[in-house]
């Protein structure tokens, strides 16, 4: 892995960890007006639209090929769609901040299985920075969240159940797509695997959505569910692909442990929520461990020269 893929696989995952900060929120707005399958159905379709046509007026070509590879998509596509309605009823039946740390489970999973999966990602598991900074950043996660004063579990103990299934799910479709990313431009991706969803979760959705909620809802709702697809699947899943296309699999999803973090940010900006001393703290422990995690990836000589 070059210094150079390194450094270009940053950027990436810092602007995906700001845009996963959304998603619990605006499933969270939109929750009286849609059902889970409703949202989870239209998240997608609203993602793969826009991401298809961009593709078919600047990338034709690639999004042709794109298709040539279907064969390579069609079981990670299968994994999303059953990751995505998990994800979604799960945070239905839990709060938005409880949700938001019991999908980061996925830090535990993905590094197995890239383990099992990736030889050339064994040396980075093995690394003490990135043991370290994965210790780091779950123990600050954590604590930023219960820090705002406990997790609201909710009423229905299948929610918990239903978000570690869909970590596990999202760790799954991670170590199946890294090695399409290969093959296939990432916007192409973005725009071939949620449609290939769409079409794979429409019979569920017409045969137990509520079917005219989407016509009946408030205008601002639909927009703010379509564009919740658009930002949070169709942008965040793209920048996800290049991520792990760059750094792999082990580097982005353990990074991405920073996302708890970008929500408390957003929720003081927008909700004027304050960080307390203590979730400062956390905040600090967390991010220390994403500087590990992501330097953890580089070269030893790398370390050297930079650190001169």
């Amino acid at each position: 892995m070059q210094p150079r893929s390194v450094k270009s696989g940053l950027l990436p995952l810092l602007v995906t960890a700001f845009v996963w900060g959304w998603p619990n929120i605006l499933i969270k707005l939109v929750s009286q007006d849609f059902d889970a399958l409703t949202q989870s159905f239209f998240r997608y379709l609203a993602a793969s639209t826009t991401t298809a046509v961009l593709c078919l007026i600047f990338w034709r070509r690639a999004y042709r090929d794109g298709w040539r590879n279907l064969r390579h998509l069609l079981l990670p596509a299968t994994v999303v769609t059953i990751h995505q309605m998990s994800y979604v009823t799960g945070v239905y039946l839990t709060s938005a901040i409880a949700a938001s740390v019991i999908s980061k489970t996925s830090a535990l999973f993905v590094p197995a299985l890239s383990f099992l999966f990736f030889p050339e990602e064994r040396a980075i598991i093995r690394n003490p920075r990135f043991l370290a900074g994965t210790a780091l950043a779950l123990a600050g996660g954590m604590g930023l969240v219960l820090a705002r004063g406990g997790m609201m579990m909710g009423a229905h103990p299948a929610g918990p159940v239903l978000l570690i299934l869909s970590a596990f799910l999202w760790s799954l479709f991670s170590v199946l797509i890294k090695p399409v990313t290969g093959r296939v431009d990432p916007l192409v991706i973005t725009g071939i695997v949620p449609l290939l969803s769409c079409l794979l979760f429409f019979p569920i959705w017409a045969s137990l959505a509520h079917l005219g909620q989407v016509f009946t809802a408030p205008p601002r709702s639909v927009l703010i569910m379509l564009g919740s697809g658009i930002l949070v699947v169709g942008i965040g899943n793209t920048l996800y692909y290049i991520a792990i296309q760059r750094v792999g699999t082990a580097i982005s999803t353990n990074f991405l442990l920073s996302t708890p973090l970008v929500a408390g940010v957003l929720a003081y900006v927008i909700l004027g929520e304050r960080l307390t001393p203590l979730q400062m703290v956390f905040s600090a422990v967390l991010l220390t461990g994403c500087l590990l995690i992501s330097r953890s990836a580089m070269p030893k000589k790398a370390q050297i020269l930079r650190a001169r």
